[in-house]
């Protein structure tokens, strides 16, 4: 039976979250803990020391588990520093960096990670990370923290190519000008629209599948309610079926066709008086 604690025992504070006035005594406990679950063994060796398949397998199932306890106990503050960590151990090694070494040591830490930023899931997301680590490291050293300038540099440097025609009309417009709010802002509505085109782009294609035979049958419910109408204004359809539109174009049709044969029945009229006439 697995006896690894639960998220549930550390959301009842059944094990304290870790902060910066506590590590000593946290880490304390975490060993305490995951001896008692015969885990310390894997949070304290890199793994390179088993040979066979098993071992290796047993091995990772288990540093695995040790992992997932220790992030769990971190907190969210730490947590965030351990995305993409795998191994227990390296783990153990990041939080000591950032809640046990001096102040300069997890300055120059949360200052790799503020430079070395890789683009997240959003714009906001990835806005909102560096402005985190700019007031983590100003709130430990006011002469190191990273200036505005700095986080819009990041911010730009972390796009991709989709992301380069704007970057260049902003630099055009005078970069230095723009707050970094106004960058993340504009950045926010061409990722919008980019994101807009690829679900019109997915709806197209799956249409297309559908019309020659190849895909699920559409229907009305499956399309997205992201997706709206240029033309009303509302969701759930393109323009070119908006029912609004088409009904539009039809009384103007339906117009036109009524005029055209009033134009003809008063041209035919005027032809009889004419023959009259002579």
């Amino acid at each position: 039976m697995d006896n690894t604690p639960s998220s549930e025992d550390i959301k009842l504070e059944r094990f304290p979250v870790l902060s910066r006035d506590n590590y000593r005594e946290w880490i304390d406990l975490v060993e305490d803990v995951l001896t008692s679950k015969g885990l310390w063994t894997y949070a304290s060796s890199s793994g390179s020391e088993y040979n066979t398949l098993e071992q290796t397998t047993n091995f990772e199932k288990n540093d695995a588990k040790a992992s997932a306890f220790l992030k769990q106990a971190a907190g969210r503050e730490n947590r965030v520093h351990l995305i993409g960590i795998r191994r227990s151990k390296e783990i153990l090694a990041k939080l000591k960096t950032l809640n046990e070494g001096t102040v300069e040591e997890r300055v120059q830490f949360l200052l790799s990670q503020f430079y070395g930023l890789k683009a997240l899931a959003s714009i906001d997301l990835t806005a909102s990370r560096l402005t985190q680590l700019q007031t983590e490291i100003g709130g430990l050293t006011a002469t190191e923290k990273p200036s505005d300038s700095s986080k819009k540099a990041v911010l730009i440097n972390s796009l991709g190519e989709e992301f380069q025609s704007t970057v260049f009309a902003l630099k055009a417009a005078g970069l230095s000008k723009l707050t970094f709010e106004d960058v993340t802002q504009r950045l926010k509505e061409v990722e919008a629209s980019i994101n807009r085109t690829s679900e019109e782009t997915a709806y197209l294609t799956k249409e297309a599948k559908v019309n020659m035979g190849t895909g699920p049958k559409f229907t009305a419910k499956t399309v997205k309610p992201s997706l709206s109408c240029y033309y009303c204004g509302r969701i759930g359809h393109f323009q070119r079926d908006c029912w609004r539109r088409l009904k539009k174009e039809e009384e103007e049709r339906e117009g036109e066709e009524e005029e055209e044969e009033e134009r003809k029945g008063q041209a035919y009229e005027t032809a009889s008086i004419a023959v009259e006439a002579w």
